[in-house]
């Protein structure tokens, strides 16, 4: 990972999640005004009008291989930088990094309390990846809405199966806490 580490080294960094918010307003002059953007698991294969095309990095979490080898081809715009945060590394982009999701999210669930059977989501964990070991210029976030509403591309909102996976007060409380730190800037 040191090479992703100094790939985003004193850079303006957007990290773009996956809440309806994004849908709402025109966010594309935003999102490709910054210096690297990351995007999430199933996003990257969307479209909207309204998300920008800028995409450098790709941060997922899928655990099945032809599931991520089948988003990558579907994307876009390819990121030239995919970052698998779960099971092991594939080769599947032009720069491909890989974070130990055994070691590394556990640890990171510990420090945020979360009860037994959740874990953090990928952006949270992105988020924490990049202001804990690497040294970027800003992190920003949009989109970002701890699963209080729908995915942009899903037609459904899954919150009662994310409520199984993930704790979204839990992620809500640490997003807020980092803003008013002034560690991250959020959009919405």
């Amino acid at each position: 990972m040191n090479e992703f580490v100094e790939l985003i080294n004193d850079k303006e960094v957007l990290l773009i999640g996956n809440g309806n918010s994004l849908t709402q307003k025109d966010n594309s002059k935003l999102i490709d005004s910054y210096e690297f953007v990351i995007r999430f698991n199933l996003a990257i294969s969307k479209d909207h009008r309204y998300i920008g095309k800028k995409t450098d990095g790709w941060f997922y979490t899928m655990v099945s291989e032809g599931k991520c080898k089948g988003i990558y081809k579907s994307a876009k715009v390819k990121p030239r930088h995919c970052i698998r945060h779960h099971c092991s590394p594939l080769n599947i982009g032009e720069n491909n990094y890989f974070i130990d999701t055994q070691i590394y999210r556990k640890k990171f669930n510990e420090m945020l309390n979360m009860e037994e059977g959740h874990h953090a989501s990928s952006g949270l964990c992105c988020v924490h990846y990049l202001l804990e070991y690497c040294k970027p210029k800003s992190v920003s976030l949009i989109g970002f809405d701890s699963f209080s509403s729908k995915n942009f591309y899903e037609g459904s909102h899954r919150l009662s199966s994310i409520k199984t996976r993930h704790q979204p007060d839990v992620e809500k409380e640490y997003l807020r806490k980092l803003s008013e730190e002034k560690k991250i800037q959020l959009f919405d």
